[in-house]
């Protein structure tokens, strides 16, 4: 089922940047973790959260995350982050509980604008992402 979410994706996924004249921001990877290991983990080891990240122990690409998340929703109806965990609770990686309290759509505006603006786009590009999230 993996390779079909991620076939769909990734065939579709120009079609929403190239209709709404964006620019496709990359790249995103997927591995397979066990996030409450890896974070008690970097606790013991009494590491630092990023300064570019709000909600992550240890991701330092939560605030672009925002970006893939929505996008992501946008081409293939659903939220890619609600079938990754509930592929970890599949393999009882995480609780029922951690999943309810972490699966959201990451209709983040305000976020997105705010993680593209860090990247250096120049500001017509910015531009085109803003009338495209207030027109949505």
């Amino acid at each position: 089922m993996c390779q079909i979410e991620e076939y769909y994706y990734y065939s579709n996924m120009n079609k929403i940047y190239k209709q709404n004249n964006l620019s496709l921001v990359y790249p995103y990877y997927f591995l397979k973790y066990d996030e409450a290991m890896i974070v008690e983990t970097l606790k013991k080891l009494n590491w630092q959260k990023a300064s570019i990240t709000s909600n992550s122990y240890w991701r330092a690409d939560c605030n672009m995350n925002a970006i893939k998340q929505f996008f992501y929703n946008r081409i293939s109806g659903y939220n890619e982050m609600e079938a990754y965990y509930g592929k970890m609770m599949k393999d009882q990686l995480i609780s029922k509980d951690y999943y309810d309290k972490n699966i959201q759509i990451l209709d983040q505006k305000e976020d997105i604008l705010k993680a593209l603006k860090a990247t250096g786009l120049s500001n017509e590009t910015l531009i085109k992402y803003e009338k495209y999230l207030t027109n949505i």
